[in-house]
């Protein structure tokens, strides 16, 4: 499993959702990256202690995140999706992390990971869903 490492401000963090009988816990952050061209990015927060860790940050707070990079074959397509495990505050204040701190060495940009999937799995982007 390949973790990234992103540094941005929080656009935005969803509520948390409740899915299935044992309600599982859902919250999406939505990240600007701090890059020559900035991207913005949806990561998920998986389970209740991921999605209470992110209740001391605010819209518009610079902080540096790790995530897995997850994907997910359905119906001939690859879906990709960044998994938050980690998260501190670039201005001070907050560090988050769940029980989970394994990394790699190696830490690509969340870009580079996608484009290399991509080419690997000879996806065409106009099919994506977005």
């Amino acid at each position: 499993m390949a973790t990234v490492s992103l540094k941005g401000t929080i656009k935005s963090i969803t509520e948390t959702q409740y899915f299935g009988a044992s309600n599982f816990a859902k919250r999406d952050v939505i990240l600007v990256t701090d890059e020559q061209y900035p991207q913005t990015l949806k990561i998920a927060i998986l389970g209740e202690e991921k999605c209470n860790m992110i209740s001391n940050y605010q819209q518009g707070q610079k902080v540096s995140l790790e995530a897995n990079l997850n994907g997910k074959e359905w119906n001939d397509k690859i879906f990709i999706e960044l998994a938050l495990w980690k998260i501190e505050s670039l201005q001070g204040g907050n560090t988050a992390t769940s029980a989970k701190t394994t990394t790699t060495s190696v830490k690509p940009t969340a870009t580079e990971l996608v484009k290399e999937t991509i080419q690997q799995e000879n996806i065409d982007i106009e099919e994506l869903p977005f």
